[in-house]
C-alpha cells in the first residue's frame, strides 16, 4: 500500500509539471528569446530555425549539470558539422566562475551566461 502512495505522488508530481509543457505540443513552436552569447554576440532562438538544437539548462553549482558535461561534449564533436546547435544557457549567478568553468572545461558551444538572461529563458 506505501508503494503504491508514493507511485501515485510521484507520478501526481510529474503530471502536474509535464502539463504547461504540453501546450505546445509535438512539433509546436517554442517561444522565441534573444541574449547576449558568452562572446558578447545576440542569440535569437528564432535565428536557429532549421537546425536541430539542443537547449542546455546548467550551473556551476548543480552536481548533475557537471556530471552531464563530458557527455555534452561528445554530442558537440558528434554533430559539429552537422545542422546542430548545442546552446547552454548558465543559471550562475557568479558569471566570472561560469565563464572560467566554461574555459577550464573546453566547452566549445554556445553559452549564455548572463543572470537575467538565462533567468528569464528558463
Amino acid at each position: 500500500m506505501k508503494t503504491i502512495r508514493i507511485s501515485l505522488l510521484i507520478a501526481g508530481i510529474f503530471l502536474t509539471t509535464a502539463v504547461p509543457c504540453r501546450a505546445q505540443g509535438i512539433g509546436g513552436t517554442p517561444p522565441d528569446f534573444s541574449a547576449k552569447d558568452i562572446a558578447g554576440l545576440e542569440v535569437t532562438l528564432s535565428g536557429l530555425k532549421g537546425k536541430v538544437v539542443l537547449l542546455d539548462f546548467w550551473a556551476t553549482w548543480c552536481p548533475p549539470c557537471r556530471v552531464e558535461v563530458p557527455h555534452l561534449i561528445e554530442i558537440q564533436r558528434k554533430f559539429a558539422d552537422k545542422r546542430f546547435v548545442l546552446l547552454s544557457v548558465s543559471l550562475d549567478r557568479d558569471l566570472q566562475a561560469a565563464r572560467k568553468f566554461v574555459a577550464d572545461k573546453e566547452m566549445d558551444w554556445v553559452h549564455i551566461i548572463d543572470w537575467e538572461a538565462g533567468r528569464s529563458i528558463a
